[in-house]
């Protein structure tokens, strides 16, 4: 009879230290899955840099070490990447997202139950450990990397809107300080204009009507160039808050090759190429991927399994150590409400996955025709419109000279003139908005 119970002692030993070598070893493999490479926020901007048509075009290094007193565009581009505080402040949420990861490969700590003896009563422990974290893990691991990725490709997408807000900005102070220019030359011009005027009429040979329209041309030139000083101001303000700078500070030169050659633009490539690499349809792809790890994690991990080293009870001791499970019974619900919310997420995902695309071709296509209609538009500016203008003005200060017309009719030339200059600044803005957008669709993460 003795020798019975300990055959089935040694039985149950057996079976005991085999079922903690399985569990051991399934901890074991478990823990030792690697956590998957992520980019860091210096990986990210490092990467928008090198992506970017126009910065890899030029030597960072010499860019970077600038003088303060000389401000190019890629130098305003970089120090926009690295200054600008609202990008660094969202960069963070790539360290966010990575801390994501971490907490996701972690293996929940066993619990330890222990009752201390007492009179009549032995002490007693038992420690439990939720198995199901060994098959939920590698899931939760790359619902984890999925959202890293999005995050990742959002940030890319992010540092290509702030380098075209950034050229955009560098733009307008340019075009701002030339329309200043073009505005003062044209205050000069119509002060000339009236001063010659006003001696007419002093000799007699012209009406004091005449010297009140010559006047009032001269004092809204007047008022147009000071407007312009403000303007200049503000578009300053606004470049140096994108490149983190105080414009109190430093005085600077704007570089001024900035105008687009009005070539020939293949669409469909940029197009082709944009909905297959832009970072922000990336990102989306990675959200899509991500919830459907959400929508298979929600058919499983509410499902609790807990394996348990038990020492409640015994023979002799009153706690002999023995292996139990605890596990979820699917009596009440089977998580059918956080399924159901797990697949309308993932559809949400995949139609906002098909509206970033249909926004994106609508960009790219948006921006082509603009830089289509601005380069025509200069064209027939260049070609006609401004050389026409400024032959009307000689003919009639030569017929104004000789007393054939009257002062009206040189006003309305110099005004035709006017408008064409000011039209002209405004179109170099408008083809420096359209190229930074195509350029922005062409520009892709590596």
């Amino acid at each position: 009879m003795q020798a019975n119970l300990l055959i089935e002692r040694h039985i149950s030993m057996q079976f005991y230290y085999k079922w903690v070598l399985f569990f051991l070893v399934a901890i074991l493999l478990s823990a030792c899955q690697s956590m998957p490479k992520t980019s860091s926020a210096y990986d990210v901007v490092e990467q928008i840099k090198q992506s970017d048509q126009q910065l890899k075009q030029v030597n960072l290094s010499s860019v970077a070490s600038n003088e303060l007193d000389y401000l190019t565009e890629s130098a305003a581009v970089l120090q926009a990447l690295e200054r600008n505080p609202a990008f660094n402040s969202q960069l963070q949420t790539i360290n966010l997202s990575r801390a994501d990861i971490q907490q996701a490969s972690q293996l929940a700590n066993p619990d330890l139950f222990y009752a201390f003896g007492v009179a009549n009563k032995a002490y007693r422990y038992a420690i439990d450990f939720p198995i199901e974290a060994l098959w939920l893990r590698p899931i939760r691991m790359k619902q984890a990397e999925y959202k890293a990725k999005s995050v990742s490709y959002q940030m890319i997408q992010i540092g290509y809107n702030l380098i075209r807000d950034t050229r955009l900005a560098y733009g307008q102070v340019v075009i701002a300080r030339e329309r200043l220019q073009t505005l003062e030359a044209l205050y000069h011009l119509k002060n000339v204009i009236y001063q010659m005027v006003d001696t007419k009429q002093q000799l007699g040979e012209i009406s004091q009507q005449e010297v009140l329209l010559a006047k009032s041309a001269m004092l809204v030139a007047s008022r147009d160039w000071e407007v312009a000083k403000i303007d200049v101001k503000m578009a300053e303000t606004k470049l140096f808050a994108l490149i983190g700078q105080d414009n109190q500070a430093t005085t600077l030169a704007m570089s001024q090759q900035l105008i687009p050659a009005c070539e020939a633009t293949d669409v469909s490539n940029i197009k082709a190429l944009a909905l297959a690499s832009r970072p922000d349809i990336l990102s989306a792809e990675m959200t899509v991927m991500a919830s459907q790890s959400t929508s298979k994690l929600s058919r499983s991990d509410w499902i609790r399994v807990t394996a348990s080293a038990d020492a409640t009870s015994g023979q002799k001791t009153g706690h002999t150590l023995g292996p139990a499970l605890r596990f979820t019974l699917p009596i009440f619900n089977q998580n059918q409400g956080q399924i159901a919310r797990a697949d309308a997420e993932l559809k949400k995902a995949e139609f906002d996955l098909a509206a970033v695309k249909q926004q994106a071709a609508l960009e790219i296509d948006t921006a082509h025709l603009q830089y289509q209609r601005d380069c025509l538009d200069w064209q027939q500016l260049h070609e006609k419109v401004l050389p026409n203008a400024l032959q009307a003005i000689r003919f009639s200060e030569e017929a104004y000279q000789k007393g054939d017309i009257a002062y009206l009719n040189i006003l309305e030339s110099a005004k035709d003139y006017s408008d064409g200059l000011l039209k002209e600044v405004q179109l170099k803005e408008s083809l420096i908005a359209s190229w930074s957008n195509l350029m922005r669709s062409k520009a892709h993460p590596k």
